[in-house]
């Protein structure tokens, strides 16, 4: 047998070829492995490993090539990590119980709150949040999110296929019965009910807290004083207006404009003659729910001066509203500064 000694600092050959043998049938073990197998089979590849090394001629240290003929048993195991590792990790998963507001280390793509939003404001708001629903509407102007249907007719088996943390509705955009089939079908709902511009504060506040952002309402000065009435249509075939109490009543009220209408309900069905007996003085039309445009000028011209405007400036509240208030304000007063025909 050829001499092992050595000078300090010199491996022999021996000593070399072991560590590359051991490294090879560590290889080899290691691309076996499927992390998905039982922690009783780890034991079984480390006696593989050992009758591996047992079997090289190089631990007795035999001059010559890597033993090729010592090689791992074929049949399943799981990865080198030891059991011990995978307790601790399940462990700390446990101690880690998922929280809404916080993400978690295994799950780092998850979003804070898996929310799906079945109001168009919510959504625009939940996103200007960084809290981006999973899901939401087709009129909630999100392409790029995947949609659950409308706003009266949602996916509710969709819905449930998502998983959500929470589904938030509104009580003048959704109906009951979609709200009630999701509570029977064991998701967790919010349900938001801004009828006021004075509402809007505190829904926000508490939509907020759900998700783990911060509300900063908008400033809303003093009320203006009332120096126009205005008929809004929301409707045609048949028409229907906006009346009170609404979000966009009171919006414009504290613009200071009056809805000619404020005291028929909340969207009151009406004919262009009974709105032109009420004497408006403007039209304000917006381009949704219904998509009122130039076309339709001729025929609302019968009832008084008609002004286009965004219809999301008006309906949509949330992180809208501090934009939406500005916007509408120069449009009244563009509209005052200009003489009534």
């Amino acid at each position: 047998m050829p001499s092992t000694s050595r000078t300090p600092g010199q491996s022999s050959a021996p000593t070399l070829a072991l560590a590359n043998d051991l490294r090879m049938a560590v290889g080899r073990l290691t691309r076996e492995l499927r992390p998905q197998d039982p922690p009783s089979l780890t034991i079984t590849h480390y006696a593989a490993l050992a009758s591996t090394l047992r079997d090289s001629k190089f631990v007795h240290e035999e001059a010559g090539p890597p033993s090729t003929t010592a090689r791992a048993p074929p049949h399943h195991a799981t990865h080198l990590r030891t059991a011990r590792a995978r307790r601790r990790r399940r462990r700390r998963r446990r101690e880690m119980a998922w929280h809404p507001y916080t993400r978690r280390h295994d799950e780092p793509n998850r979003p804070l709150v898996r929310v799906v939003s079945l109001v168009p404001s919510i959504t625009e708001t939940l996103s200007a949040w960084d809290r981006t629903p999973v899901a939401c509407t087709r009129f909630c102007e999100r392409p790029d999110l995947a949609h659950v249907g409308g706003t009266k007719n949602p996916d509710i088996d969709a819905i449930v296929a998502l998983e959500p943390d929470l589904v938030v509705l509104d009580a003048e955009e959704n109906r009951r019965e979609d709200h009630d089939e999701l509570v029977a079908r064991g998701v967790t709902t919010h349900v938001t009910r801004v009828r006021d511009l004075a509402d809007l504060d505190p829904a926000m506040r508490e939509l907020a807290g759900l998700v783990g952002a911060t509300w900063t309402p908008p400033a809303l000065g003093e009320p203006r004083p009332i120096t126009r009435r205005a008929f809004v249509p929301i409707w045609r075939r048949p028409w229907m207006a906006l009346g009170a109490p609404t979000y966009a009543t009171s919006l414009l009220a504290h613009l200071g404009v009056a809805n000619v209408l404020a005291n028929e309900g909340p969207y009151p069905a009406v004919t262009l003659e009974e709105v032109a007996a009420l004497a408006p003085d403007l039209v304000l039309a917006p381009s949704e729910p219904y998509p009122f445009g130039e076309r339709h000028r001729r025929e609302l011209e019968a009832v008084g001066p008609v002004h286009l405007l965004d219809g999301r400036d008006l309906f949509w509240w949330g992180s809208r509203t501090a934009g939406a208030l500005a916007r509408l304000e120069e449009l009244i007063a563009t509209i005052t500064r200009t003489p009534t025909p």
